[in-house]
């Protein structure tokens, strides 16, 4: 018979699981970046294929990165934390609050700006970042 605090660490894990709107596409916005996020599953917490594609709003430019959900803690009470991307030799952070972080392979951070997932897909020029869906 699993524990009370088994039951309760379960039943945050599932609070912050909904906090999220459960769908294979997510956008973020922070104050110089869009981000799209699209799984490869039938949810996008709980993926280890997904597809970021950021734009930046001041130079237009693009990028695009292959990553996954990002979990920790142990294997008896994992802690989802948001999402990770790697290009060999940078660490795109999501965190689940909506925070993004650039940092180098020493841990130096680059980049940090807070954001906010957002409900839809935001208004872009069509030549800047494709909306259909792959």
């Amino acid at each position: 018979m699993p524990t009370f605090s088994f039951c309760l660490m379960r039943l945050l894990l599932l609070s912050m699981l909904l906090s999220l709107p459960l769908c294979a596409q997510q956008w973020l916005e922070t104050e110089s970046y869009w981000i799209r996020l699209d799984a490869q599953c039938a949810t996008i917490q709980g993926c280890d294929d997904i597809q970021y594609q950021g734009h930046s709003k001041t130079t237009g430019a693009t990028l695009a990165l292959q990553g996954r959900s990002w979990w920790v803690g142990n294997k008896t009470a994992p802690l989802w934390w948001g999402y990770r991307f790697y290009n060999g030799r940078l660490y795109y952070l999501l965190h689940r609050n909506g925070l993004l972080q650039v940092t180098n392979r020493k841990g130096h951070v680059l980049v940090e700006e807070q954001g906010q997932w957002l409900q839809q897909a935001p208004y872009l020029p069509i030549q800047t970042l494709p909306l259909g869906n792959k």
